[in-house]
């Protein structure tokens, strides 16, 4: 080949160079631009999906304490030869120390009764009946719809003056919030959470994000530092069973105790005032259980002679009286068993039981309330 030739060839690949390296930078753009896209539709996908699953499936992933309970009730149901009557008891902090039913206890009653006896408990430390009314809706909503419904009544929560806190953000994050669940709080805090539909949209596509520590909590909670990981409350429905965050207590850690609940229910009695939001969340739950035809009884749970001396005479009285006439009203009878307890010994913190007082609360309940109502044909019935 002459040099002249030679020469020709390499002039022309050198002037082909710069159109073959655009276009290898064209397709090495658009298959980066499609591996962006794929890797972006794959991650909205997941997002979309977790977030499906979420709120059809999975609620122990939006809210772990509701979720895991609800499993609980319906894992049992689920493998029960027999489909037992059912307790399910609302309540606060009180309701988690005070109602839990042994399986020695359940078997006693079920021999009593010559039907099988279940019961569970949804007690929610801070909660007042408007938790109590969100936490019904959510049951009524999953298919669950106990034979008894027991309602605990935290008196020091009716108070007007005091604004409920059980709907605000600190205490109802949006992301425990199910679509579901958005028309009940805007009824109560719409004033208050004007943006909540709007929170709620911009939190939920991605799940992965809003729901990490419970994602973490339910695959490899050793990952998370101790004070993330989500104590497990199992022993709810098994007396025999430890309860997180129940310990011996000694007199100076019980005196302590009620220092703290006298200020914070102290302020709450003082200038009382029956009504508010508390109250109204009451007669909704109420009213929606007789609509339902489940039937329930409101529940005074037990208080040291020490926290009854905090209330006024008259702020008693005027409670006392409403809830009288509540309970004839909506046929739900009242279990005041306030004074059922006297021993200081029984309370953690004149309130709260320890299991001395936790035994002779859920026996006495057993006997007097839940065994006769149960025998009761309207309640009894599927």
């Amino acid at each position: 080949m002459s040099v002249a030739v030679a020469a020709s060839k390499r002039e022309k690949a050198s002037s082909k160079a710069p159109e073959v390296r655009a276009r290898s930078r064209r397709v090495r753009a658009q298959r980066s631009f499609m591996a962006v896209l794929s890797g972006l539709v794959m991650f909205v996908a997941v997002q979309l999906g977790l977030a499906a699953v979420v709120e059809i499936s999975m609620p122990e992933l939006r809210d772990p304490v509701y979720g895991c309970r609800l499993d609980r009730v319906r894992r049992r149901l689920l493998t029960a030869p027999v489909k037992p009557w059912t307790v399910v008891m609302l309540g606060s902090s009180r309701t988690q120390f005070a109602f839990r039913v042994g399986k020695g206890e359940e078997k006693a009653w079920t021999e009593t009764l010559g039907h099988p006896v279940a019961t569970f408990n949804f007690g929610v430390s801070g909660a007042g009946s408007l938790t109590e009314l969100l936490t019904w809706s959510r049951l009524r909503r999953d298919g669950v719809r106990p034979n008894l419904l027991l309602v605990e009544v935290l008196p020091p929560l009716l108070n007007a003056q005091v604004p409920a806190q059980d709907y605000g953000e600190g205490f109802l994050p949006v992301n425990r919030l199910s679509w579901q669940n958005l028309p009940l709080v805007e009824r109560y805090e719409g004033t208050i959470r004007t943006n909540l539909r709007r929170d709620w949209l911009e939190s939920s596509p991605v799940g992965c994000y809003a729901h990490r520590l419970n994602l973490i909590n339910l695959v490899m909670p050793d990952l998370l530092p101790p004070a993330y990981r989500r104590a497990g409350d199992e022993a709810l429905d098994d007396s025999d069973a430890p309860l997180a965050g129940e310990v011996r207590v000694t007199s100076e850690q019980r005196l302590r105790g009620i220092q703290f609940a006298r200020k914070d229910y102290h302020r709450r009695l003082t200038g009382f005032r029956l009504g508010g939001q508390q109250c109204q969340a009451l007669l909704d739950l109420l009213a929606s259980c007789r609509k339902e035809g489940v039937s329930v009884a409101l529940v005074l749970t037990p208080e040291s002679p020490t926290f009854r001396s905090w209330y006024p005479l008259e702020t008693w009285q005027g409670i006392q009286e409403w809830l009288t006439q509540v309970s004839q009203e909506y046929d739900a009878p009242l279990v005041n068993a306030r004074e059922w307890i006297d021993d200081e010994e029984d309370f953690m913190d004149s309130h709260h039981l320890l299991a001395s007082g936790r035994a002779k609360f859920t026996e006495r309940l057993g006997r007097e309330t839940i065994l006769p109502l149960l025998r009761r044909p309207s309640l009894s019935s599927p």
